[in-house]
């Protein structure tokens, strides 16, 4: 398992940003087991939702 701050490095070392809501610029949220009302809102969003294995195999 990935921390939060792991992830947000990752992500920040391949160019992109980190924010801490989800709105209709998000591309993708990345989720832990206990994912909570962002999930729920990127679902209603049609955001793409990753697992944290997903996000490795993603982003190597």
């Amino acid at each position: 398992n990935f921390s939060r701050s792991d992830i947000e490095s990752r992500i920040k070392e391949l160019g992109g940003a980190v924010s801490g809501s989800v709105s209709k610029r998000t591309d993708f949220l990345v989720v832990g087991q206990d994912a909570g009302s962002k999930l729920v809102d990127a679902h209603n969003l049609g955001i793409r939702v990753w697992s944290e294995k997903k996000f490795q195999m993603m982003a190597g």
